[in-house]
C-alpha cells in the first residue's frame, strides 16, 4: 500500500507543477525588473552619491542569496565608484558584499580572503562598529568551513563588544550563533539556554517578525528535534516558516522545508516527508544553494532506498561526485552510510566495505572535531566571562574612586592614601591567587584531554575490528560451502582420470592428459588459496575457544620460533634477551602464540635472505613488555596508520591476506594490553607489546 500511495502522490504532485513554474516565472521577472531599475539608478552619474550608494545596497539585498553571480560585477563597479569618490568606507562595504556572495556560492576560501581585506580597511579608518560586523561575517565563514576555533574567537570579540556597548540586536544574533555551535557538538541544553537568551532580547526590542526571530525559532526547533520532541519541533518550524513567508525569504524557507522533511522522516510519515523535501529541493535549486541541494538529494535517496535501491544508488553516486568540492563531514558521513546500505543490499560487498570504512573515517573526524570544539568553546567562554568580570571589577573600582574623591573633603590625605594602597595590594594579590588556580585547573584539563584522546583512538580501532568481524563472519560462511564443493569435485575428478583414462599411446593424447592435470592442479591450488583466506576470516571474526590460564611468555616465544624454523635462513641472526628464564602471566596462550608467529613471520619477511631480528622480554611491575625488532626496510609513516586495519598489506596477493596484524591487535586488546609500532634504529621496524600479568580472579572481567 505504501508503494501505491507514493505513486499516487507522484501523479498528483505533477498537477500544480506548471502552476508553480508560472508563479516562479512571474516573480523572477518582477525581481529582474526591480534589479534593472536599481542598476539604472546607481549608474546614473547625475544622481547624488547618497542615492547611488543606497541603490547599490538595495541591489545587494535583493540578489545576494537568489543570484549571487550578479553581485560580482556590481561589487567591482561599487569599488571603482568608491575609489573615485575617495570613500574607503564604501569600498570596504563593497568588498564585504562580494565576500558574502562568495560564501553563498560555497567558495569559502575566496570569501575569507575578501572579508579579511575589508577588516584591514575598517581598522585603518578606525570604524569599530563596521569592524565588529566584519568579524561577525568572518566568524560565519569559519563556521561554514567547520573551523570552529576561529569562528568562536571572532564570535567572542563580537559578543564582548555588543554587550559592553548595549547593542542588543546584534548581541542577540551572536548569542544565537554560539547556541548553534553548541547544537553542532550536541550540547543541546546549553544551546537551548543561549537561544532563550537571544529570544528574550528579540522580544524585548520588539523584533518578533524579523529574519533573526525566524532563524531563532528554526534553531529552537532543531534542539527539540535532537531531543526527540518532534511535535514541538514541527510547531517551532511552522512558526519560523510563517515569519519567512511574510518576509519573502526563499533561502530560509527552503531550509525550513528540509528540517520539516527530516522530522516527518523520523515520524515515518513518508507522504509528508516527500512533500517537504521536494519543496526544499525546488527552492534550493531556484536560489542556487548547491550544498543544500546535495543534502536534499541524500534525503531523497534515503527515502527511495526501500522502494527502488537502484535509483537510490544512482542518486547517491551523483552526490558522491558533486560532494568532492565540499568539506562537510556531516554530509559525507550521511552519504557514505547511505551508499553502504545501497551496495550491501545490491550484494556488492567490496564497495559496501569501502563505504563503511569511509563512513567510519568521517565519524572519527566528526568526533575529533566535536571534542576540539568543546574544548575551544570552553576556553573562549572562560575568557569572555573573565573579561566581563574584569569589566565589572573596573566599574566598581571607578565608583570607589569617585566616592574617595568626595571623601577627600572630610578625611585627611594620609588616610585616603592608606585606603587606596590597601585596595590595590588586596586586588593584585587576589588576582594572582585566582590566576594561579586557573593555571592549575587548565593544566589538569589538558592532561586529562590528552589521556582521553589516546583512549579514544584505541576504542575506535577496536570498534572497527568488531563491526568488520561481524561482516567477515558472514562472508566466510557464504564462501566456505561452494569452495568445499569445488574441492570435493577436484578430488572426484582426479579419481575418474586415474581410473578410466588409460596410458596415452600417442603424443597428442599425452599432451592433452598433461593439460588436464595442470588445469585440475590450478583449480585445486585456487580452492586451497580460497580456503586459507576463509580460514583467516573465520579466525578474525571468532571470539576464541582458548582457556584463560597461567602460561609462560618465554615458552610461547620459543615455540613460535620452532614453528618458523623452516623460514629462518642461515644468514638471519636472531638475538634473544630475556630478563628472566620464565615469565608466567594469565592469558589465552594459543592466541598470544598466534600474535608472536604473525609478528615474527613479518620480521622474517622484512629481512628476507639475511638480516638481524631482536626479541626482548622485560618485566616492569605488574606488566610484561615484549619487543620484536628487525633491520629490514621499515614501515613508512603513512603505512603505520593503516597496518592494523583489516585486509591492508604491502605483500603480494599470494603472500598474505592482510589480516595477521588486525587479528593480533584484537587479541592484545582482548588481554587488556597494548600493541604499537615505531621505527627501529638505525633501520627497520619495532613492535612493542605490553601485557598485564593479571590475577586469576580477574579472569571473568577480561572474558
Amino acid at each position: 500500500m505504501s508503494n501505491i500511495k507514493i505513486i499516487i502522490y507522484k501523479l498528483l504532485s505533477r498537477i500544480p507543477f506548471f502552476l508553480l513554474i508560472t508563479i516562479v516565472f512571474i516573480f523572477s521577472n518582477k525581481a529582474d525588473a526591480q534589479s534593472d531599475s536599481l542598476r539604472q539608478l546607481f549608474t546614473n552619474a547625475n544622481q547624488p552619491d547618497s542615492i547611488r550608494f543606497n541603490a547599490i545596497d538595495q541591489f545587494y539585498e535583493l540578489n545576494v542569496f537568489s543570484q549571487p553571480d550578479s553581485i560580482f560585477p556590481v561589487a567591482s563597479y561599487h569599488i571603482e565608484l568608491a575609489q573615485r569618490k575617495k570613500t574607503e568606507r564604501e569600498r570596504a562595504k563593497a568588498i564585504v558584499r562580494r565576500a558574502v556572495a562568495y560564501r553563498v556560492k560555497g567558495d569559502t576560501d575566496k570569501a575569507l580572503i575578501e572579508m579579511n581585506r575589508a577588516a584591514d580597511i575598517y581598522i585603518s579608518i578606525d570604524d569599530s562598529l563596521s569592524l565588529i560586523k566584519t568579524y561577525n561575517n568572518l566568524a560565519l565563514i569559519h563556521y561554514y568551513k567547520d573551523e570552529y576555533q576561529e569562528a568562536l574567537k571572532y564570535f567572542s570579540h563580537c559578543l564582548a563588544y555588543y554587550h559592553n556597548n548595549k547593542i542588543e540586536r546584534y548581541e542577540a544574533s551572536i548569542l544565537m550563533h554560539i547556541g548553534l555551535l553548541h547544537l553542532d557538538i550536541n550540547n543541546t541544553d546549553i544551546a537551548l539556554d543561549y537561544f532563550k537568551k537571544s529570544y528574550a532580547i528579540c522580544v524585548r526590542i520588539e523584533r518578533k517578525k524579523s529574519v533573526q526571530m525566524g532563524s531563532l525559532l528554526h534553531s529552537i526547533g532543531e534542539v527539540n528535534f535532537v531531543k526527540g520532541d518532534y511535535n514541538l519541533a514541527i510547531e517551532n518550524f511552522q512558526e519560523s516558516k510563517e515569519i519567512f513567508l511574510s518576509l519573502d525569504k526563499d533561502y530560509y524557507i527552503a531550509n525550513i522545508y528540509t528540517s520539516l522533511a527530516e522530522v516527518y522522516q523520523e515520524l515515518n510519515q513518508i507522504d509528508s516527508t516527500f512533500f517537504y523535501i521536494k519543496k526544499a529541493f525546488n527552492l534550493h535549486q531556484k536560489i542556487g544553494a548547491e550544498l543544500y541541494l546535495l543534502k536534499d538529494k541524500i534525503l531523497l535517496a534515503d527515502l527511495t532506498f526501500s522502494i527502488d535501491v537502484d535509483k537510490a544508488t544512482k542518486i547517491g553516486e551523483e552526490v558522491l561526485k558533486s560532494s568532492e568540492a565540499y568539506r562537510d563531514y556531516s554530509l559525507k558521513f550521511d552519504l557514505y552510510n547511505l551508499m553502504y546500505k545501497c551496495y550491501k543490499k545490491k550484494g556488492n560487498y567490496s564497495l559496501a566495505i569501502s563505504m563503511l570504512e569511509s563512513s567510519n573515517l568521517y565519524a572519527d573526524s566528526l568526533d575529533f572535531e566535536q571534542k576540539q570544539i568543546a574544548l575551544t568553546q570552553k576556553e573562549i567562554q572562560n575568557e569572555y566571562e573573565e573579561k566581563i568580570s574584569n569589566a565589572q571589577i573596573q566599574s566598581k573600582k571607578t565608583q570607589l574612586q569617585v566616592k574617595l574623591s568626595q571623601l577627600k573633603r572630610i578625611y585627611s590625605i594620609l588616610m585616603l592614601g592608606f585606603i587606596f594602597i590597601f585596595c590595590i595590594v588586596f586586588y593584585n594579590r587576589s588576582k594572582r591567587i585566582i590566576h594561579s588556580k586557573e593555571q592549575e585547573v587548565l593544566l589538569s584539563e589538558i592532561n586529562h584531554l590528552n589521556e582521553l584522546e589516546r583512549t579514544r583512538n584505541q576504542v575506535i580501532q577496536s570498534e572497527k575490528l568488531a563491526s568488520l568481524g561481524q561482516l567477515t563472519a558472514g562472508v566466510a560462511h557464504e564462501i566456505n560451502n561452494p569452495i568445499n564443493f569445488i574441492s570435493s569435485g577436484v578430488v572426484g575428478l582426479k579419481k575418474i582420470l586415474d581410473t578410466y583414462i588409460e596410458e596415452p599411446r600417442d603424443e597428442t593424447s599425452r599432451g592433452l592428459i598433461e593439460d588436464m592435470n595442470d588445469m585440475i592442479s590450478a583449480i585445486e591450488e585456487g580452492a586451497n588459496r580460497t580456503k586459507t583466506i576463509v580460514k583467516s576470516l573465520q579466525l578474525f571474526s571468532r571470539e576464541g575457544d582458548d582457556n584463560y590460564v597461567e602460561s609462560d611468555i618465554i615458552l610461547g616465544l620459543e615455540s613460535s620460533f620452532r614453528l618458523l624454523s623452516n623460514m629462518l635462513k642461515q644468514n638471519i641472526i636472531v638475538e634473544k634477551r630475556y630478563d628472566k628464564p620464565s615469565m608466567p602471566i594469565f592469558c589465552f596462550s594459543s592466541q598470544l602464540n598466534q600474535v608472536f608467529v604473525n609478528i615474527l613471520s613479518n620480521a622474517i619477511h622484512a629481512v628476507k635472505e639475511s638480516g638481524h631480528i631482536k626479541v626482548e622480554v622485560k618485566e616492569r611491575g605488574d606488566k610484561v613488555i615484549i619487543s620484536i625488532s628487525d633491520n629490514g626496510p621499515g614501515i613508512s609513516d603513512s603505512n603505520k596508520m593503516k597496518i592494523f586495519e583489516p585486509f591492508y598489506t604491502t605483500k603480494n596477493i599470494q603472500e598474505g591476506t592482510g589480516l595477521g596484524l588486525s587479528i593480533s591487535f584484537g587479541i592484545i586488546k582482548k588481554h587488556k594490553g597494548e600493541i604499537k609500532v615505531k621505527d627501529n634504529e638505525p633501520s627497520g621496524a619495532k613492535f612493542i607489546i605490553t601485557l598485564p600479568k593479571r590475577e586469576e580472579s580477574l579472569m571473568k572481567k577480561i572474558i
